[in-house]
């Protein structure tokens, strides 16, 4: 999933702590604002992006950095194949 925040410069911080969970795969991170990342485990997609909006609503709380979850492309292309 791709998670992308407003302030860039906000951005390092960011990336530490989604990396400090072990269950979190960060694999890229552009200077936009924006990280790929995939969580490990045995959940659904939509349970992945349901335990990262969570994630992000505890971290929001403490930060004034907006951060949000980007559709995913590829599931919306997936869904249009006949």
């Amino acid at each position: 999933m791709r998670i992308k925040i407003d302030d860039p410069a906000a951005l390092p911080d960011l990336v530490e702590e989604l990396a400090s969970r072990v269950d979190a795969v960060i694999t890229e991170v552009t200077t936009s604002g924006e990280v790929e990342l995939w969580l490990l485990g045995s959940r659904t997609a939509a349970a992945d992006r349901a335990e990262m909006e969570r994630r992000l609503e505890s971290r929001q709380t403490a930060r004034e950095a907006h951060v949000w979850i980007l559709p995913d492309k590829r599931c919306s292309a997936q869904a249009q194949d006949p």
